[in-house]
């Protein structure tokens, strides 16, 4: 038996070429991978509120008592309240926490339809007067949810910036 002498190894010039296309492989990838995680981020956020905003569509429809979603743009939160036996709006225990806060690097861009002034925002949903039509915009610096509610209805409208 005979052994081998030859190089079985690879040269270093192997390895860099190896490694210089792992790198631009990887300054290629990263940028999208990250965008897609943004992506994630805010559709989720959007979800969180369709939900919320179908809870109270059920809430008012099922009591027969005005429920009122908060809109706060200046600390990014959103929470729901149920107008009670005192005459008077207070939050609904018990839903996530009564206040839900948006992700990092997620604002509200945008609001139609809801009733407040430039930090605070209502919108009322009642079973016997009609229901409302309205629409708000989450964004980053990557993509615009627009939710629209329309009477009953409530859907997501995504568009990149």
């Amino acid at each position: 038996m005979k052994l081998q002498t030859g190089n079985n190894g690879f040269t270093l010039f192997e390895l860099i070429v190896v490694l210089a296309i792992i790198s631009a492989m990887a300054t290629i990838i990263v940028p999208y991978a990250n965008r897609t995680n943004n992506s994630l981020k805010i559709k989720q956020q959007a979800l969180n509120i369709v939900e919320t905003t179908k809870y109270a569509i059920d809430l008012a429809r099922n009591t027969q008592q005005p429920v009122r979603l908060i809109i706060n743009r200046k600390n990014k939160s959103y929470r729901l309240e149920r107008y009670g036996e005192a005459e008077e709006f207070k939050a609904v225990e018990g839903y996530y926490g009564m206040v839900r806060y948006l992700a990092k690097n997620i604002f509200i861009s945008d609001i139609e339809g809801f009733s407040g002034n430039a930090d605070k925002w209502s919108l009322i949903f009642e079973a016997d007067k009609g229901w409302p039509r309205a629409s708000l915009c989450i964004c980053n610096k990557d993509i615009l949810e627009k939710i629209l509610i329309n009477r009953k209805q409530v859907t997501i409208q995504e568009t990149s910036i």
